[in-house]
């Protein structure tokens, strides 16, 4: 916790000196500001792979399905579905590919574990699958969804096929129970560092920061999201 307010405090002062006083400020916790140096570098050489990954990924969309301006939400999708062999994964239906990326109402990026029960929106908890599928699985697990018998069946042999190197969304997908004592303990472990930086920062800007004479405007100069 240390360390993350130290190095927000450094942002801050670095953004101020670039570009002067702010008028408002949004809080929003960056988990490897609590990580090494070794750590962070190795994060930042990663996240730089990704990014020029990113942008390759969206030229690609750009000039396959002639979207002018591609989302992250484009990005998310097109990623998913080269991870999945282009299918469905609930379903083992062939998706359409143009349709995936046209279409808002064809498919949707499903949390395999339900967001309200596990707050994890990693991306080994995301798949991409059939509007209708995720509109039948709602707010339950693939197994509380396909149930036991042979649509179950079928489908942990394609995720061992799909995701026989991934493990992690491998185990999410077969899970075949998540408590309420489950989700209390994954949403603790996200939010316990989250919280507390989150508010010793935004009480630390809110009392001693400067802001620029416009911000007087304004009811709140400091948003803890």
């Amino acid at each position: 916790v240390r360390r993350a307010v130290s190095q927000s405090v450094k942002v801050v002062n670095s953004v101020i000196r670039k570009y002067g006083s702010p008028i408002a400020i949004h809080i929003e916790l960056a988990r490897e500001l609590g990580k090494t140096k070794e750590e962070r570098d190795k994060i930042k050489k990663d996240n730089d792979s990704r990014w020029e990954d990113n942008e390759k990924k969206l030229c690609e969309i750009r000039d396959k399905f002639n979207i002018a301006h591609p989302t992250g939400r484009h990005l998310v999708k097109y990623r998913l579905y080269e991870e999945q062999g282009g299918k469905c994964v609930y379903s083992g239906k062939e998706l359409d590919l143009g349709r995936v990326m046209n279409d808002d109402k064809y498919a949707e990026v499903d949390h395999i574990i339900p967001y309200s029960r596990s707050f994890c929106d990693a991306q080994y908890n995301k798949v991409l699958v059939l509007s209708e599928e995720n509109q039948k699985k709602g707010n339950g697990l693939p197994k509380e969804y396909l149930g036991n018998g042979e649509k179950w069946e079928e489908f942990c042999v394609r995720v061992q096929s799909i995701y026989n190197r991934n493990v992690k969304k491998r185990e999410a997908l077969l899970r075949e129970k998540f408590t309420v004592e489950d989700g209390k303990a994954w949403k603790e472990r996200t939010l316990n560092d989250t919280k507390y930086i989150s508010r010793f920062m935004y009480n630390l800007l809110r009392n001693r920061l400067l802001f620029a004479d416009s911000a007087t405007e304004r009811k709140k100069k400091v948003v803890a999201v």
